[in-house]
């Protein structure tokens, strides 16, 4: 791919795209490279950070994909880049930054080292040494390299030990590996949280082939977290739940503090109503399930729109369901005891409402249903911890509106058979047609469907951009002849 080519398209977009219409205008464009710059998602990396800083040195900011979410998170963003046409693009795409050839000579909160594409004029260990002046008493330097050894990238536990080990500095290192890929990560896993077997997926829209390798090269990139000691409190894994609607957008993260573990929910400006409503949740669902073998995962709340919840311990009722699968009815009464365990709490006949239809739509006729007080809509078996009991740990979807009790079981059961490698359809059928449910089946489907749509907005998303590239990848040049006919109009 010639670089003036990218750059002309890359321009074009940085100087018309509506701001807001940057996804639709790079499903139009049918261009990964341009996705992976345009796209919101492209730059999750940087959501990673909590906090305002005073001051970020952004180093190789080359196109701006993390440029624009660093800008965010600080006061003051300084981006230095060798590249003439990065810099001109940069300051395009983010005028509120300081752009610069040179790093200038003055202390930050945090320095972020692009490390991709050759950026790195000498080892990260000697860019650590280099650079180490110029963080503030508590600053941090985070460096994006490219994993593999031997192939043009870095050993991640390597590269961390030789940065630690430098001799007139104190460091605490801490690995992180962007999942499926640095540009887009939805996944972000640590040496003290590697990913489980289940949890890689191979996904060609996303990894592309071979991305997905053995051992600690499942990830494209690693991320070095450099702090000058070990914080109290260090995140050892997080989730990025961005391809929903603004107001629902957070980050879900695995907290070690004090020797203990805790998932705690960070909400976005947008969605800080929507994470703080999680308190509510607890109380109204702790009441429900106050009796039984089914609990309701403490929750507190931190701070506005950030919630902490305690990290239970044990196996999810889905890996257990999944297990057990070869034999069908022995897997099945878990499913069945747990429909009845939701059954007995739903006192209440079901009746529509405004609120009902907006967000699941009329599809549904039938009201000869029951329903809970308040409905927790998302308890699938992934989201329920057995140790003794079950744990519910995620209630992040309530409604304090009537909802068929049956529903929230049918998602259950849905969700339980799309995850799974070994569920056959039959079995399925029969675990419907066993819960009575089987006649609502095309109605419950229907308003799923809506209450998806509830929550994405049915909006064009990163994942949605590179399934479009999949099949039609156009080179920049007509690429940009796409954008020139549309304009300032995104199609989808």
């Amino acid at each position: 791919m010639a670089a003036d080519n990218f750059e002309a398209l890359l321009e074009y977009a940085f100087a018309n795209c509506p701001k807001g219409e940057e996804n639709s205008w790079a499903y139009n464009a049918s261009c990964s490279a341009l996705a992976e710059e345009l796209c919101t998602e492209a730059g999750n990396a940087a959501q990673l950070l909590s906090g305002e800083y005073e001051n970020i040195l952004e180093i190789n900011g080359h196109y701006g994909a993390f440029t624009v979410v660093l800008a965010k998170k600080c006061r003051r963003l300084v981006t230095a880049d060798k590249s003439e046409a990065c810099r001109r693009l940069i300051k395009l795409r983010c005028p509120e930054a300081e752009v610069t050839c040179d790093i200038p000579d003055e202390k930050f909160d945090l320095i972020w080292i692009n490390g991709a594409d050759d950026a790195l004029e000498s080892s990260p260990a000697e860019m650590f040494r280099s650079l180490k002046n110029r963080l503030t008493d508590n600053g941090g330097m985070i460096m994006l390299l490219p994993n593999g050894k031997g192939s043009g990238g870095y050993d991640p536990i390597k590269t961390a030990e030789d940065i630690a080990s430098v001799s007139e500095a104190s460091a605490y290192v801490q690995i992180i590996y962007p999942y499926p890929k640095l540009k887009g990560a939805m996944f972000f896993f640590s040496e003290k949280r590697l990913p489980k077997e289940s949890e890689l997926y191979f996904d060609p829209v996303l990894c592309g082939k071979g991305a997905v390798l053995d051992g600690r090269r499942f990830a494209d990139f690693f991320m070095l977290m450099i702090r000058r000691e070990k914080p109290e409190s260090e995140c050892i894994f997080s989730k990025m739940s961005f391809s929903r609607k603004p107001q629902f957008r957070i980050r879900t993260d695995i907290i070690e503090e004090g020797g203990k573990l805790y998932a705690e929910k960070t909400a976005l400006p947008e969605s800080i109503e929507h994470v703080n409503r999680l308190m509510r949740s607890y109380n109204e669902l702790s009441g429900i399930f106050s009796k039984g073998i089914i609990s309701i995962d403490r929750c507190e709340k931190i701070s506005e729109g950030r919630v902490r919840f305690d990290f239970e311990e044990g196996r999810e009722l889905f890996d257990i369901i999944a297990e057990e699968m070869v034999n069908d009815e022995k897997a099945c009464e878990h499913i069945y005891r747990f429909a009845e365990n939701l059954k007995a709490r739903a006192t209440k006949k079901f009746h529509f409402t405004e609120d009902f239809y907006k967000v699941f739509g009329k599809g549904l006729k039938c009201a000869d249903f029951y329903t809970m007080p308040y409905t927790d809509i998302d308890l699938c078996f992934d989201n329920i911890i057995v140790n003794g009991g079950q744990a519910v740990t995620d209630y992040e979807f309530c409604t304090d509106f009537p909802v068929p009790v049956d529903f929230v079981i049918f998602r259950s059961v849905f969700y339980l058979f799309r995850k799974m490698q070994n569920g056959s359809a039959e079995t399925e059928e029969k675990v419907y047609a066993h819960l009575g449910i089987d006649r609502h089946i095309d109605a419950f489907r229907r308003m799923e469907y809506n209450f998806q749509k509830h929550i994405t907005g049915g909006s064009t998303y990163f994942s949605d951009v590179m399934a479009r590239c999949r099949e039609n990848d156009y080179p920049p040049e007509k690429a940009l002849k796409v954008l020139k006919s549309i304009g300032r109009k995104a199609i989808k």
